[in-house]
């Protein structure tokens, strides 16, 4: 799922996931093309990023160790078991990967 912030975010472009807000009330459910409405209530909701469709996204695993990727997976899948498919289960487990990356990323660049 590619992870883009609000700054990348252009009209044409399609959610891969439904948006919720800090609160957990969804905005736009997945398969939303958004307008330029839409990128203009972002900035008023507080929305930061957005899964779209077709895209890398912003993840920072670029000079991560493999192994220690799988390590992360592994560990989300056995804390985020989405057995019922629950979106905003799914949502939670998506920024806490997000967050781990970015902080091994801060790690391993304070110790090059």
């Amino acid at each position: 799922m590619g992870m883009l912030s609000l700054n990348k975010l252009r009209a044409g472009m399609v959610l891969e996931a439904p948006l919720f807000n800090s609160d957990g009330l969804m905005l736009l459910p997945r398969g939303t093309r958004l307008e330029a409405k839409h990128l203009d209530r972002f900035r008023q909701w507080c929305v930061r990023e957005a899964a779209i469709e077709g895209t890398a996204g912003d993840e920072p695993t670029a000079g991560l160790d493999p192994s220690l990727l799988t390590a992360v997976e592994r560990a989300l899948d056995e804390k985020f078991a989405l057995d019922d498919g629950g979106e905003i289960m799914a949502e939670v487990k998506r920024i806490v990967r997000t967050m781990t990356l970015q902080e091994a990323q801060r790690q391993k660049r304070h110790h090059e």
